[in-house]
């Protein structure tokens, strides 16, 4: 099922309130400064053009002729900024709401972290990055995800629509991001993501979650596409460690090992890779999904 567009609610109505508390400035100064009103007065002929019932009395002030030719100006542009406060706020009202205009589910406008995939792995680095004061913006593509409501209670603001789609990764802020993180649980689908945004924003920092599919890996041959992380094989090294009665405090890859930082000292090994072995007959090979010739 192809996922939603993304919803413009937040631009639409900032874009609705900013417009038309623009018209209603200028025309109050205009009112005082061109037809010397009171500033009552003034706010009066401001709140009548928003209006689209005209200048309050422009006649009878005679009112210079590119005065009346801005006002009439302002009550159009006046038509279409109304139209969009409306659409934002029925769109507000009868959507989703996995955003807000203010506090701390509002999108980030800068120096923000994108994450894409609102799974485990993606609901939990947000929590994170909320926790160490880093704001971020999470990107799932289906408004039905078991894990919006977390995301809510969490405050943490979520965009419906396909990270791999330029208008979203511009919804969000990509060029102004200090990194994007494509936490999905598909391989190929977190590629498409990361490949996405350094076609919009090459410089921007790029985390990508991948284990050790064939494809991912012949792209990642082919050029950078950003850091790849095996979350399987750190969820693997965590695991190991506790059960082992030691007290892991972080796991982490780099440069084809895997480590855990534990109570007893930093412990690496290689990452554990695809075993393409030979498997016996009757053994049951999870991978293939049946047993071996």
């Amino acid at each position: 099922m192809a996922p939603p567009p993304a919803r413009g609610t937040p631009g639409l109505l900032a874009a609705g309130l900013a417009g038309l508390s623009g018209i209603i400035a200028t025309e109050w100064l205009l009112a005082v400064a061109v037809l010397h009103e009171g500033v009552p007065d003034a706010f009066y002929a401001a709140g009548r053009l928003v209006a689209t019932v005209g200048p309050a009395d422009a006649s009878a002030h005679d009112a210079p002729g590119w005065y009346l030719v801005v006002s009439a100006l302002l009550m159009l542009a006046g038509i279409g900024f109304t139209g969009a406060l409306v659409a934002g706020l029925v769109d507000w009202i009868v959507g989703t709401r996995t955003t807000s205009l203010v506090g701390p589910r509002s999108l980030p406008r800068r120096d923000h972290v994108i994450l894409s995939g609102l799974g485990q792995v993606g609901l939990r680095v947000g929590q994170l990055l909320r926790e160490v004061d880093v704001p971020c913006v999470l990107v799932e593509r289906t408004a039905a995800a078991r894990n919006l409501p977390h995301a809510r209670a969490s405050r943490l603001p979520v965009v419906i629509g396909d990270a791999a789609e330029r208008a979203v990764l511009e919804r969000v802020g990509l060029v102004r991001a200090r990194a994007l993180a494509a936490l999905g649980s598909d391989d190929l689908d977190n590629v498409a993501v990361v490949i996405s945004a350094l076609a919009l924003a090459p410089d921007v920092q790029t985390v990508l979650r991948a284990g050790e599919d064939p494809a991912v890996q012949e792209t990642t041959s082919l050029f950078r596409i950003g850091r790849v992380t095996d979350v399987s094989a750190l969820t693997a090294a965590w695991v190991c460690a506790s059960v082992r009665g030691r007290r892991p405090v972080v796991a982490y890859a780099h440069a084809g090992l895997v480590g855990v930082l534990t109570d007893r000292g930093d412990r690496r090994r290689s990452t554990p890779v695809r075993c393409d072995c030979y498997t016996p007959r009757g053994i049951y090979s999870a991978r293939e999904g049946h047993r071996g010739d």
